[in-house]
């Protein structure tokens, strides 16, 4: 069996949630800023970049933090072997979640999104780093 491990803050100063959960010696940090939610890897070298490898935009965000909740009790869950943390997928998992569900992001809300995309991908690239350290010790 093994176990996971959580780490969780609510930093009222960047206006964002985050956790970071540990399976093994692989982890996962869940970032929710406004109504954007991202999980990355914690072990991805590439620090100024943004590869996630879920990003959810919803349209309120009580929705938003009630999902990132559900989020990280799914990734205490997760296998060592899932998508999230060994067993990569090359995809572009990004998802729209509103009050009639959720779906993969079609063109036309990319295009609807991009303003919001382009803001949390700046911020996760820029802060990313800090909020690993912050939640080592």
């Amino acid at each position: 069996m093994v176990r996971s491990t959580v780490r969780m803050e609510e930093n009222r100063a960047l206006g964002a949630t985050y956790a970071v959960v540990e399976r093994g010696k692989m982890g996962v940090l869940l970032l929710l800023k406004d109504r954007e939610c991202g999980i990355f890897d914690c072990n991805d070298t590439d620090l100024g970049g943004f590869r996630y490898l879920l990003l959810k935009h919803y349209d309120t965000p009580s929705r938003a933090y009630e999902d990132f909740l559900k989020l990280v009790g799914k990734m205490c869950k997760k296998g060592e072997d899932s998508k999230y943390f060994g067993n990569r997928l090359p995809e572009d998992n990004r998802m729209v979640r509103t009050a009639e569900g959720e779906h993969g992001i079609t063109q036309e809300e990319r295009v609807e999104f991009e303003e919001r995309f382009a803001a949390f991908r700046e911020f996760a690239a820029r802060e990313r780093g800090a909020i690993l350290k912050a939640l080592e010790g």
